[in-house]
């Protein structure tokens, strides 16, 4: 419901979803729905709340034992939520740990995903180098696999990995913001489409060209009916679409 654009009732299945594991009592069971929440709250880009669920899913499986693929993906995400709270270091590191030990279980299906998770992360520290390389893993192995559920975010991704490694050059970051805006169109996704087109709105304003951002953001924004607290629907409101 949040990849379609509808961040209000991917939340109600999602407390749902909590609320049913509880009740059950069943640790592997609440172990998958927590990491679930943790994934809705990274994309909704709320640190609280994805490291809240990282936490007490890492807890759980230490606790229970045996669940080594759900500790290895709830290291992933606690590492992305360190990241993103002036620990990026530590938080790289954690990606990094949760990464091995997810492909030391033979884990292959969130990979993609889980490598945005380490270039946003390398990003944010400035190792852009590593961030292009973690995007272009990610990229080869979403076409080898045929997993599209990132493929969006991680052209989104490389732009902005591009722009910050050679700000001189923005044809290449417009092109990786352009590609991610068209797989996002015809996934459905509004979401990606939204914080795709939010780059790109801001890279045209760096061109001179900010009317042309402005009107090519409002079209996408004026799409969604609700989650407008959200921090991505902030954002594109601060930037100026007119509703």
């Amino acid at each position: 419901m949040w990849l379609l654009g509808y961040p209000e009732q991917a939340e109600l299945k999602n407390q749902e979803s909590l609320a049913l594991a509880r009740e059950l009592k069943h640790p592997f069971s609440l172990t998958v729905a927590l990491l679930c929440a943790g994934m809705l709250y990274q994309w909704c880009r709320d640190t609280k709340l994805a490291s809240h669920c990282a936490e007490e899913a890492v807890n759980l499986s230490t606790k229970e034992g045996g669940f080594a693929q759900p500790s290895a993906m709830s290291t992933v995400l606690l590492g992305w939520a360190s990241s993103q709270q002036d620990r990026k270091q530590d938080g790289i590191a954690l990606i990094q740990r949760g990464l091995a030990a997810y492909r030391a279980t033979g884990g292959e299906q969130f990979r993609p995903m889980y490598l945005a998770y380490l270039a946003e992360a390398l990003k944010n520290n400035r190792e852009l180098t590593e961030g292009l390389t973690a995007v272009s893993e990610a990229l080869t192995l979403a076409n080898t696999t045929g997993e599209g559920t990132y493929e969006a975010e991680l052209h989104r991704l490389k732009g902005e990995l591009t722009f910050l490694a050679s700000p001189s050059d923005l044809s290449e970051s417009e092109l990786c913001y352009r590609t991610a805006i068209e797989v996002a169109r015809k996934q459905s996704t509004r979401s990606w489409e939204l914080r795709a087109t939010m780059s790109l709105a801001r890279l045209l304003a760096r061109q001179d060209r900010r009317e042309e951002g402005r009107a090519t953001l409002a079209n996408i924004y004026n799409w969604f009916t609700e989650g407008f607290d959200t921090a991505d629907l902030k954002e594109a409101k601060c930037s100026g679409p007119q509703t």
